[in-house]
Parts: structure tokens; C-alpha cells; sequence
């Protein structure tokens, strides 16, 4: 959804992106044939950028059909991108075993993480722009710095991958989601942990603006609100 609440993006199976207005439901600025399924998409004004397999697009959805760049450098499928509040950075999370951090004006790669022995399948950029917090098949939480692409922790607690992570606005806190029915609290300085049992296995999550509410998906069909307070 766009930052002005106006907007819906939707990318299908069919291999279609489309732009809809939130008031009306009517197609708006882009219907825009892409060239894989299983897209992931993330939307900030006036760029829209669209991570597919192995390359990621940006497009001009005020321009149909503008493409701004095209990154190629995975070798595998884009799982998860997350983009720094400054809009000058995107970082992809990818099955190859690697983060990629991009500058979003010249598309230029600034680092490669490529710490992990399994698929990274979430990343989070915090509200600050100094941390990335990204999530993988070996359970764990990585929190990398965004400027030198060095490892700063590594969080364990879980006990199957972690499907998602969200960072809280004041950049204290991460949030993530798991296959093992657990949502997790985590403190981004010191790793210490709060645990909230689920009864099924946990998709998404996000914070809310103010940092008040925690909310989650699972694969129940359930979306769960939870108030975070201390």
C-alpha cells in the first residue's frame, strides 16, 4: 500500500503487476506484464521496485511501463526486499545463501553478505539506517551493519525458520515469525528475547508506526494484533 494510503500494488501468478486505487478499486497508472511469478513487491512513491527471480526491477508506476533499473547479481530467487526509510537503499534477500545491499538512484551492489549456509528468506532495514536484520532456513536472526556489511549479532531461539522480521521504529526492538508457532520480541542490543506461543505456524509480522502493536499472520488464516507496551 502507498504511504498516502491511496494505492494498492498487487503482483500475481498470472505474471501481471497492477496499481489500484484504494477508493475506487479501478486499475490505476500500471498494468504491467512481468517476466516471473511469485513476485514480491514493495511500494514508496514515486519508484515502485518489483524483486523476481534472480533480478530485481524498479519501475516509474507513475510512467507505465518505465523501467528505472534492472539488478542482476542473485543466482537464485529474490525471497524478501526491504527499503531504507532515506529511499536510497534496497537490500534483497535471496535462496543463494546471500544478502545484497543496492543503492536505489544508480542500482550499483554495495555489499554481499554471504555468511549463511542456508536460504534467507526475510530482511528488515531499521528506522535509524544503520542496521539490517535478516532471517533463514538455520533459524536464526542476523543483525549486519548497513554501512561496512559486517555481523553484528546473531540472535537464536527458534526452533524452525523464521518466515519474517520487522524492526520497531525507535530501532530498539525486532519482531519475527516462525514456522515453529512462536512470535518472538527481540532486544536489537543485547539479543535478550520474549516468546509468544502461537497455535500455528507464523507467516508475517509488522509493527505498527507508533510502536504500540505488534501484528501477525498465520498459517491458520488468523491475522493477530498484539499490544506491545515496556
Amino acid at each position: 500500500m502507498s504511504g498516502d494510503n491511496k494505492y494498492v500494488v498487487s503482483a500475481s501468478d498470472d505474471k501481471t503487476l497492477k496499481v489500484w486505487s484504494l477508493d475506487t478499486g479501478d486499475i490505476q497508472k500500471l498494468n504491467y506484464s512481468i517476466p516471473a511469478s511469485n513476485t514480491i513487491i514493495r511500494f514508496f512513491l514515486p519508484l515502485l521496485p518489483l524483486l523476481t527471480k534472480v533480478i530485481d526491477y524498479f519501475f516509474n508506476w507513475k510512467s507505465p511501463g518505465e523501467e528505472i533499473h534492472s539488478l542482476e547479481g542473485h543466482s537464485d530467487r529474490v525471497n524478501a526486499v526491504a527499503i531504507s526509510g532515506d529511499n536510497k537503499y534496497v537490500v534483497s534477500a535471496s535462496e543463494d545463501y546471500t544478502l545484497k545491499v543496492w543503492s536505489l538512484d544508480t542500482g550499483e551492489e554495495f555489499h554481499s553478505f554471504e555468511s549463511y549456509s542456508h536460504r534467507v528468506n526475510a530482511v528488515a532495514i531499521s528506522g535509524d539506517i544503520k542496521y539490517v536484520v535478516s532471517a533463514s532456513y538455520d533459524e536464526t536472526l542476523e543483525v549486519w551493519s548497513l554501512d561496512t556489511g559486517e555481523e553484528i549479532h546473531s540472535f537464536e531461539g527458534h526452533s524452525h525458520w523464521v518466515n519474517a522480521v520487522a524492526i520497531s521504529g525507535d530501532s530498539k526492538y525486532v519482531v519475527s515469525a516462525s514456522r515453529d508457532k512462536t512470535l518472538k520480541v527481540w532486544s536489537l542490543d543485547t539479543g535478550e528475547e520474549i516468546t509468544c506461543p502461537c497455535e500455528y505456524e507464523m507467516n508475517c509480522c509488522e509493527i505498527s508506526s507508533d510502536g504500540k502493536t505488534i501484528i501477525a499472520g498465520d498459517s491458520g488464516g488468523y491475522v493477530h494484533f498484539l499490544r506491545w507496551e515496556n
